[in-house]
């Protein structure tokens, strides 16, 4: 491999090693972990870059995504962290499909209605354009909030009326039913958007080759970190990044850059439509919890990618709108399908957080 892509390049001053990384992956029919030292620099006598290494970074990484499909270099850092955002391919439709019960509840001795927040910061803050609201609204939904929503999301908003009892898997099924767009963004009702670009940068890992999947940072109203990928690992299910302080960069910098990752919560994911369509969306067999790890599960059992990225920021004031207890029978239907995939910890070889109970 190493006389195929042609050694180490003298015209990477500073960044041979890197350069070489990148275009060896180019080239690689597929990349594998394997636990011993084949290679060490001794960090300790290893000087930072310089500015020279620096550019040359830069200069490795835009070769790089010229030829991976293309992007930009924001900015290169010396600790090793850059920061790169790739191409969107065309202005393919996003159908962001929102399940909602479309009521206000008291939050701390106020009136709040999350769907109608979510729907506002939507609107308000994102860049893309080409996009979608296709919300499952329960049929005992206020007359004030439909009237609000439909002020606010205007020709985008397409209502999906549900009149059963409550299941998530199954309203995001509907509403996926009902979408027109080329990818589905499932998103839950209690969120308020960040990032701006936050459709944008997660549109640009789910055009990937093989992509499966992408989720976002999600931070809790205490400026904590809510979820930065799902972490599969002793058995056990939980949140990468979970209760850390916004801003905390994690092992290995981890929060701080775009990953492949086991999972992400359907809190906020974007997929590919027919991928959504291809692993049978959410199970109807879980209606609270565990749904999304097993849509996780089902689609890199396909053979799909899942990525996350730090650069789709959002709030998630999570489990505000519904019953947030776990029942005994999702925990059997989820770990009797897939107990046996709940150590995949390649992905993030790191303890949990929160201790799990």
């Amino acid at each position: 491999m190493f006389s195929a892509v042609d050694g180490l390049d003298s015209r990477r001053p500073g960044a041979e090693l890197y350069d070489l990384a990148l275009r060896a992956t180019r080239r690689a029919e597929s990349v594998e972990h394997m636990a011993l030292d084949l290679f060490a620099r001794d960090v300790a006598i290893d000087p930072p870059l310089d500015a020279e290494a620096l550019e040359s970074t830069r200069g490795a990484l835009l070769a790089h995504l010229e030829q991976t499909g293309g992007g930009e270099v924001r900015s290169v850092g010396a600790d090793g962290v850059h920061d790169t955002r790739r191409t969107v391919a065309g202005e393919p439709l996003i159908s962001i499909v929102i399940p909602t019960r479309g009521q206000y509840i008291e939050v701390d001795g106020v009136l709040r209605c999350f769907v109608v927040d979510a729907v506002r910061s939507i609107r308000a803050k994102s860049t893309w354009q080409n996009y979608e609201i296709v919300l499952v609204i329960d049929s005992v939904a206020e007359q004030r909030v439909v009237d609000e929503l439909v002020a606010i999301g205007g020709p985008r908003l397409r209502f999906v009326v549900w009149s059963k009892p409550f299941n998530f898997s199954e309203k995001v099924n509907l509403g996926v039913l009902h979408a027109d767009g080329e990818y589905v963004l499932l998103l839950n009702d209690d969120v308020e958007i960040i990032t701006p670009e936050w459709i944008e940068a997660m549109l640009a890992l789910a055009q990937r080759p093989g992509a499966g999947m992408v989720g976002s940072m999600l931070y809790y109203a205490d400026e904590t970190i809510q979820h930065a990928g799902h972490q599969y690992d002793g058995g056990e299910v939980s949140h990468i990044g979970l209760d850390a302080p916004r801003g905390d960069a994690g092992p290995l910098n981890g929060y701080r850059v775009e990953r492949e990752v086991a999972g992400v919560t359907a809190a906020c994911a974007l997929m590919p439509t027919k991928v959504f369509r291809e692993v049978g969306g959410l199970t109807n067999l879980l209606p609270g919890s565990f749904n999304d790890v097993d849509l996780c599960l089902k689609t890199t059992w396909q053979e799909h990618e899942i990525y996350w990225t730090p650069h789709a920021e959002l709030y998630h004031f999570e489990s505000k709108t519904r019953d947030a207890s776990v029942h005994a029978f999702e925990i059997d239907v989820a770990w009797r399908r897939w107990g046996f995939r709940m150590e995949e910890s390649e992905y993030w070889p790191h303890a949990f957080n929160r201790p799990v109970a």
